[in-house]
């Protein structure tokens, strides 16, 4: 296996080894591969690694290459990947405020800007998740994240949307009380049941954090 000719075969037989850097250095390197499918399965196991190894990503230069690849890469199924694996990290790393900042702006422009449903759809996801660890970073991310509840074509995106505004409120309720009307809205008109579930779930957490905030405020 350490010699196979798929180099994401050969990085995961030297994950098997415990040989962590040997295959991060092949996984970096495979995200330049040709073909679409490598290129995202690297980046699917570079977050994975990120989530039980914080060495890798905060010793070497993994959260650089994947920046520079989800703004590049043509291919909106690898940026789905390295968005999912950039959410990962950010969550599951202790990370620099810096490179907090820059992984959330990148999602941001993602769920703002790219054409891939599935992308966006993620980026607004990882939003969410970093939203219950750090919900300062992402309170600049709430139009968008709103922008695509209403108007996006794609109901995974607006499921996301909505889950990514439960997850911030269920932390910062009072930053996303604006939105709550626009979310009743949207679970009035929305002819998907799988968003108008994620935005019935959103409203549950937002109220309950609403609750837990007013009886602190009584002790």
């Amino acid at each position: 296996m350490l010699n196979d000719s798929n180099p994401v075969r050969r990085a995961i037989a030297y994950i098997a080894e415990n040989d962590i850097d040997s295959a991060v250095r092949i996984l970096l390197e495979t995200l330049h591969h040709e073909d679409w499918s490598v290129r995202s399965y690297a980046a699917q196991i570079i977050g994975e690694l990120g989530k039980i190894n914080a060495d890798i990503i905060t010793s070497g230069n993994v959260l650089d290459s994947l920046l520079k690849i989800v703004k590049t890469d043509k291919d909106g199924w690898v940026r789905e990947s390295v968005a999912k694996a950039m959410g990962k990290i950010a969550v599951n790393t202790i990370l620099p405020t810096a490179d907090l900042k820059a992984i959330v702006e990148a999602l941001n422009n993602i769920l703002d800007k790219d054409e891939h449903d599935g992308a966006r759809g993620t980026s607004a996801q990882s939003l969410g998740d970093i939203g219950q660890k750090a919900p300062d970073l992402v309170l600049y991310s709430l139009p968008i994240i709103s922008r695509r509840l209403k108007k996006d074509e794609s109901w995974i995106v607006r499921y996301y949307a909505a889950y990514a505004l439960g997850m911030i409120g269920s932390v910062r309720p009072k930053a996303v009380k604006k939105y709550i009307p626009l979310l009743r809205e949207i679970a009035e008109e929305d002819v998907d049941s799988g968003v108008k579930d994620s935005i019935k779930d959103a409203l549950r957490k937002i109220s309950e954090a609403f609750n837990a905030l007013e009886e602190e405020e009584k002790e």
